[in-house]
């Protein structure tokens, strides 16, 4: 029970953030915070999508892709929070810049090692209640 729970969580997360992000998007999409907000929407609705098909994969190489999509869903929700809201408040100097392009830079090489090797989410073992709980990787402490 518990773990349908948790599927169907992240599934009415996802659908929120689809449809929450497609409105702002509708209401005006070439203001550069409409689009922010879109991509960090996107953004979540990746890691709800990754986090709904990791709850119920039926084995763990499936749990393991699962996990690793969840996990490049969370990897951008940062960066683009955080550039919806440098242009809602309009800010607009040269240092709010400069953290946006470091958090794309870092995301980038935070994406390549998830989808690339086991750096950030290393395997699947049971643990707690779940079935497939990830194992974190050497380079999950310095991702979070």
């Amino acid at each position: 029970m518990f773990k349908l729970y948790m599927a169907f969580s992240a599934l009415f997360n996802l659908i929120t953030a689809i449809l929450v992000s497609l409105f702002v998007l509708s209401k005006n999409w070439k203001a550069r915070a409409n689009y922010g907000f879109f991509l960090f929407g996107f953004s979540v609705a990746l890691w709800s999508f990754g986090y709904f098909r990791w709850q119920v994969a039926a084995n763990e190489q499936a749990a393991l892709y699962w996990c690793r999509i969840l996990t490049l869903g969370s990897i951008w929700i940062t960066v683009w929070y955080y550039y919806f809201v440098m242009h809602l408040l309009e800010l607009k100097e040269r240092k709010y810049r400069v953290i946006f392009l470091l958090g794309v830079a870092l995301s980038c090489a935070f994406t390549f090692f998830n989808l690339t090797t086991g750096l950030l989410v290393r395997s699947i073992r049971p643990a707690m209640v779940f079935e497939f709980w990830p194992i974190p990787g050497p380079l999950y402490l310095p991702y979070l």
